[in-house]
């Protein structure tokens, strides 16, 4: 999103509070005309989707799970719920990005992987440049979300 509005970044005090409102969200994306296939949720890790899904299973939203090289069917409706790495290519109307907290983005694993400071600093700009990504799938609106404290890569 080069112009238009900034980017909406919520917190919240918990990961359930965060899913929970990530659904509203949505729902609110949907009451205000916006297609459900032009809503695409990209998360981080893949174990996230599956919490997404179950989200917006308990307020009733279809939703469209995007897989690794399987090509996105535009005649199933449905919000996108893919991957941050899958989403490269697409856009959406409306995207959200959730559990964008200090202790998951960049993930702790990756971060400790690091042999020296050079490398910590080549695995940082690899997930600055990877939310760079996925913040420009977003045509007109973009939702960033966390529990606790936001990672420092928020400062989109």
């Amino acid at each position: 999103m080069l112009k238009g509005p900034p980017p909406d970044l919520v917190s919240y005090p918990s990961e359930i509070e965060e899913l929970n409102g990530l659904a509203e969200w949505v729902r609110e994306v949907i009451s205000s005309g916006t297609a459900p296939e032009e809503i695409g949720i990209l998360c981080n890790r893949r174990k996230d989707i599956a919490r997404v899904e179950d989200a917006l299973k308990a307020i009733e939203i279809e939703f469209v799970e995007l897989k690794a090289g399987k090509a996105d069917n535009h005649d199933v409706g449905g919000v996108r719920i893919t991957t941050m790495h899958r989403a490269k290519g697409l856009e959406y109307f409306a995207v959200a990005i959730p559990f964008m907290s200090e202790t998951a983005f960049p993930p702790s694993v990756a971060l400790r992987s690091a042999v020296d400071d050079a490398d910590l600093s080549d695995i940082i700009n690899q997930y600055r440049s990877l939310l760079h990504v996925a913040s420009t799938r977003a045509k007109k609106e973009l939702r960033v979300s966390w529990s606790g404290n936001a990672s420092e890569l928020t400062n989109l």
